[in-house]
């Protein structure tokens, strides 16, 4: 959620107060590059994704003494909201661990974004051809492939080689949870210790559970404990949102768009001219006056000139009609109509 919609916060709260709503990083970041300077952007992007605590302190201390005004604005925003060490602070909240998934409204919208030049139908025109290409194109892509797509197949074989080095141990009297000891190495020699359930596809760390494949943990357990291949777990372990049959199946349909020339093809439907739209106030114009009723009958009309106190004109239309007699009496033309302007 971007944190520029100032009333988005509120109106999600209201519509959805079960829901956790996180703001984009890669906005606050271009805030603080905005009002407070490039240097301190990389200081904002190492907040949000640090999952150490000691390590938040640091960066929040270094950035209060380099920009006080940076960091009133990045500790005004909710922590939750934004920053991964945040989470583990929060029992409600599950754990986090470091990744990043894609923005799915942005990735829409940079399909579609040509579509929003020009007038509505337009739009809805050109966003139909685009969807129809790209479920074509789909189509073709995964036609006559098994197994999981290539992004998860690389992320998988990533986990499969991480897991070497770890030890699995039976956890509890339930026969179903796991602990796995991992050495993570570098400089300070760190180690973790995390809890895996396989039969729930759950591990502490959280990541398992998230994205439906098997995490390092995971698959130190598939690996050491039950002496898989890394052919059996991705055919059993990995979600089937990642298998290329479900992505043919999610393709087989297609958009068949109208070619809206066929059905009116003189029709043009163009947004307003800007220009062309009427000013507020009275229009600045010479208006066409009717007659009064009262033409014929001057001395009926409840129209009383406070000029010389005649029915059947008003002061403005007096001297008018004065100037107007001696012209006709110049000429040698009388005139006995009375008309109200």
């Amino acid at each position: 959620m971007s944190d520029r919609c100032k009333g988005l916060n509120t109106a999600l709260g209201n519509v959805f107060p079960a829901n956790h709503n996180c703001f984009c990083a890669v906005h606050i970041r271009r805030n603080v590059e905005s009002n407070h300077g490039k240097k301190f952007a990389s200081t904002v992007t190492a907040l949000s994704q640090t999952t150490s605590l000691p390590e938040k302190r640091a960066l929040l201390t270094q950035l209060q003494q380099k920009s006080p005004g940076a960091y009133k604005y990045v500790t005004d925003i909710d922590a939750n909201r934004w920053m991964d060490s945040a989470w583990l602070e929060d029992e409600k909240l599950p754990p986090r661990y470091g990744f990043r998934n894609s923005n799915i409204s942005e990735s829409a919208n940079n399909m579609v974004g040509d579509a929003r030049n020009g007038n509505w139908l337009d739009a809805i025109d050109g966003i139909l051809i685009k969807m129809s290409l790209h479920i074509t194109k789909s189509q073709s892509k995964y036609e006559g492939k098994d197994g999981v797509v290539g992004s998860i197949l690389g992320l998988a074989t990533e986990s499969w080689e991480k897991c070497v080095g770890c030890r699995v141990y039976t956890s509890g009297n339930d026969g179903e949870t796991y602990s796995v000891y991992q050495k993570l190495g570098g400089e300070l020699e760190e180690e973790s210790l995390l809890k895996v359930r396989p039969v729930d596809c759950v591990c502490d760390c959280g990541k398992w559970q998230a994205i439906g494949v098997p995490c390092v943990h995971g698959m130190a357990y598939f690996r050491h404990q039950m002496k898989w291949r890394l052919e059996d777990v991705l055919d059993q372990a990995v979600d089937e949102y990642y298998k290329y049959r479900t992505q043919r199946e999610l393709y087989r349909r297609n958009f068949v768009p109208v070619w809206r020339h066929l059905l009116e093809p003189d029709m043009m439907t163009l947004p307003p001219d800007g220009a062309a739209r009427r000013m507020p106030g009275r229009p600045k114009t010479v208006r066409l006056r009717k007659n009064s009723r009262y033409a014929h009958e001057p001395e009926k009309s409840p129209t009383i000139c406070s000029r010389c106190h005649q029915p059947g004109h008003n002061v403005r239309t007096c001297v008018r009609r004065e100037a107007v007699k001696k012209r006709n009496a110049g000429n040698g033309t009388a005139t006995t109509t009375h008309s109200v302007l």
